[in-house]
């Protein structure tokens, strides 16, 4: 009705403030799709190449990362990424490791020499995908096919979904060319820049690359790391970029390539009219971005209309990614949108080794925060820019969760240990949600989970607390709900210190308050579980003391007030009273080490000697943790102090790295 078209004009209108430039800046930033519509990277193409048919000798198919040694990549799902104008398929290098572990990732590439046509693009991807997804000759499932493509490579990604719709299984198209008129009279300027004279078409990327989104974006092109501050900041740098990427796209292959696009995007609006949107089984599960800040191509509007043309597929405006968004993990996790949109636990469903923790598991709740206490937290993780690290098989320390191997389907249990006021728990919930896709069951002290503080009036646990930790399904810390949610093949995360180690005492810094008998161990062994201790530096060095529990409780008068509230609460710990320390708060940056995976399938619930041994390795590992975060992490940190570290982040608009390289 009026009222709904009404509103999404609206949104539109809002969304394209940012757009809405003059005539020029417009004609200038449409120089910019020629140019490197996708983020293309100069670097070798590592992995296999594949020549696609003889009728292209100049498309191939490479994987742009090499293939992880701890899983076979045949049995599943194929992400094939198909890029812009550029051809040279290497956007995306910092989103794929978040998906490396589930599909297998290959990119298109197209020499600077390709002129082929739109249907001759068509049939190059049509012979890869049938090599790759062919059906084996005993007639099981073939794996599924994702396409993720942006800017002109969004309009081959739908011009082969919509002329072959049963080879294609899910689209993820990210501010797609498909509204490109050659006709428009900006279009027509832009056709003539292959007659410019070489010398100023050489320099024309370099007037344009500040458009495409935030200073660094094109590090990778000139086969560096996405580096801030190795940005370019003198005239005769930027130009000596804009001549290196106009030889990836030379005068005459751009000029081919326009028509090119120009054919597909005729192909692909008359196929929409044609096909009704039921018959396309790949249209419920198609996702649609768009930069905000695109000033590129009008992609909130387009994105708009091609939901209107695709009424089942999910669309999504990303406020603060610009047209160069797949490599800026500020403004985009590729991941976190596919698990959302519910394409990534669909095609691992569906792939012929099913994944029963994808298939099985709810849908993944939106880490962005609901409310102002969520807010608040996000504030203060920027505070803590935390930083993790996973310990490898060859024991060496890999970004992020890149040294966890995928975890097995089942149980699967996280111990360790637990750091002032408890920062750190939200932080874990959500970086495995966004790397993994993986919602953890957080066991948490009781009080938390309370209608009413048993402190009040005192305002702690802050407001909101309550209903933040109940939309993220914690859970009340118990053996009888650990034994609940490790037998539903949750991943269950537990802090055996609990209120001990939230609330230590002066000079008890990162000291470990874990019960004497190893119950959660003989718990997990029972279900056979796997465990992944982990460490966490930085939360006992963000709060200065001035009185810790045990003083607050032994003052006259204040003492007797917390002993009445704090009486009659459970105790998991000795001394694990529910008394907040007094002090300030002085943030510091977070550290965390994710462990080896322990696997409990030989370990005899009954034998209190086994369970007692792993329980010893299990503290040793969390101990030993802590020393590699503190000499080995923080230590090679040229950010670890608070004014610096901040700085540079509100200069460069991403969190400041841990290391130099």
């Amino acid at each position: 009705g009026k009222g709904g078209k009404g509103k999404e004009g609206r949104e539109e209108g809002r969304h394209m403030t940012g757009f809405a430039l003059s005539r020029l800046r417009f004609f200038i930033a449409m120089l910019c799709v020629v140019f490197l519509p996708a983020g293309a990277l100069r670097l070798p193409t590592p992995g296999t190449a594949r020549i696609s048919t003889a009728a292209a000798p100049h498309i191939s198919f490479f994987q742009p990362l090499p293939p992880r040694e701890d899983q076979a990549s045949a049995t599943k799902p194929l992400l094939l990424y198909l890029p812009g104008v550029d051809g040279t398929g290497r956007s995306g290098i910092s989103q794929w490791p978040r998906l490396h572990a589930e599909c297998d990732i290959w990119s298109l590439r197209s020499d600077p020499e390709d002129r082929s046509s739109f249907e001759t693009q068509l049939d190059a991807v049509a012979a890869f995908i049938d090599e790759e997804c062919a059906l084996p000759a005993d007639g099981s499932t073939r794996r599924p096919l994702l396409l993720v493509a942006e800017s002109a490579g969004a309009v081959l990604a739908l011009g082969f979904a919509l002329r072959d719709a049963g080879r294609v299984d899910a689209l993820c198209l990210l501010n797609p060319a498909t509204c490109w008129q050659p006709t428009a009279p900006l279009s027509r300027l832009v056709g003539l820049l292959p007659k410019l004279p070489r010398a100023l078409y050489d320099s024309a990327p370099a007037m344009v690359t500040p458009l495409f989104g935030k200073p660094f974006w094109f590090a990778p092109l000139l086969g560096r790391e996405l580096k801030p501050e190795l940005s370019p900041r003198s005239p005769a740098a930027l130009l000596g970029i804009g001549s290196s990427l106009a030889a990836i796209l030379p005068p005459d292959t751009l000029e081919s390539r326009l028509d090119a696009l120009s054919e597909g995007v005729r192909f692909v609006e008359s196929s929409l009219q044609s096909a009704p949107p039921a018959s396309l089984p790949w249209a419920s599960r198609t996702l649609l971005l768009a930069g905000a800040r695109d000033l590129v191509l009008p992609s909130v509007v387009e994105t708009a209309r091609l939901q209107r043309a695709l009424p089942a597929a999910v669309r999504k405006v990303l406020p603060d990614a610009a047209h160069a968004a797949l490599d800026d993990t500020s403004a985009l996790n590729l991941r976190l949108e596919l698990d959302l949109a519910g394409i990534l636990p669909a095609l691992l469903a569906q792939s012929p080794e099913s994944h029963p923790r994808a298939a099985a598991r709810p849908p993944l709740i939106d880490p962005a925060p609901a409310s102002p206490f969520e807010a608040w937290l996000q504030q203060m993780r920027r505070l803590f820019s935390p930083v993790f690290v996973s310990l490898a098989a060859d024991e060496t320390l890999k970004e992020g969760l890149e040294g966890l191997p995928p975890i097995p389907p089942g149980p699967l249990l996280l111990v360790g240990n637990h750091q002032l006021f408890g920062f750190d728990g939200p932080m874990l919930l959500e970086h495995f949600l966004k790397e993994r896709g993986l919602m953890l069951v957080a066991l948490v002290y009781p009080p938390l989970l309370a209608e009413d503080s048993p402190l009040s009036p005192l305002p702690y646990p802050l407001p909101g607390t309550r209903e933040a930790f109940a939309r993220f399904n914690a859970t009340p810390v118990s053996a009888r709900s650990l034994f609940r949610a490790l037998a539903a093949n949750e991943a269950v995360l537990l802090f055996p210190g609990g209120a001990r180690e939230v609330f230590k005492r002066k000079s008890e810094q990162y000291s470990l308050f874990w019960p004497d008998e190893p119950d959660f161990v003989r718990v997990a062994a029972r279900l056979n579980a796997t465990i992944v201790p982990f460490s966490g530096l930085g939360g006992d060095d963000s709060f200065t003391m001035a009185l810790d529990s045990q003083e607050l409780l032994d003052a006259p008068v204040i003492g007797d007030f917390f002993r009445q509230r704090v009486q009659g609460l459970p105790s998991y710990v000795a001394d694990d009273v529910f008394v907040p320390p007094v002090g300030a708060i002085t943030p510091a940056r977070h550290y965390f080490l994710l462990g080896r995976p322990i696997s409990t399938v030989d370990v005899d619930p009954s034998d209190r000697a086994a369970c007692t041994e792993l329980y010893a390795q299990l503290r040793g590992a969390v101990e030993g943790g802590i020393d590699v975060l503190k000499t080995q992490v923080r230590s090679d940190d040229p950010y670890r102090d608070l004014a610096r570290r901040t700085a540079w982040e509100a200069l460069y608009g991403v969190q400041a790295p841990w290391r130099q390289s």
